[in-house]
């Protein structure tokens, strides 16, 4: 194992640059490596760093989802947390059926990111 691949990675599948400043800094707070990027960048990270805590932009992945469920390990996608906005009832329900282990609103996730990736740190301690 490299010494990158021991490190705690957050990887946020999202272009919203917002979102991903957001989402970076609270992942550096909590000690963890953040990188951003498509579903192709995504599955790459999860193979050379089985651990990762992906974070799902559904509203980005919207082309995508269905596809999570056969392009990522069910371990990564039952740790993953998608959100979007909660009027994206669909794509949200997309989500939960691709197996994704928390599914939440936007708002959720926005005010809860520090927990969120806390927890995820946490449990790999446990």
């Amino acid at each position: 194992m490299t010494d990158a691949s021991a490190n705690p990675l957050v990887f946020l599948a999202a272009t919203d640059l917002m979102m991903c400043s957001s989402v970076g800094g609270a992942a550096r707070v909590a000690g963890a490596e953040f990188r951003s990027g498509d579903a192709v960048a995504a599955a790459a990270t999860v193979s050379e760093h089985p651990q990762t805590l992906l974070l799902i932009d559904v509203g980005y992945a919207r082309e995508e989802i269905s596809n999570w469920a056969k392009n990522f390990p069910k371990a990564a996608l039952a740790r993953a947390v998608a959100f979007g906005p909660h009027v994206h009832t669909q794509l949200l329900q997309l989500a939960r059926e691709a197996g994704v282990g928390q599914v939440i609103s936007r708002g959720q996730f926005s005010a809860g990111m520090g927990r969120i990736i806390q927890d995820y740190l946490d449990s790999l301690e446990a």
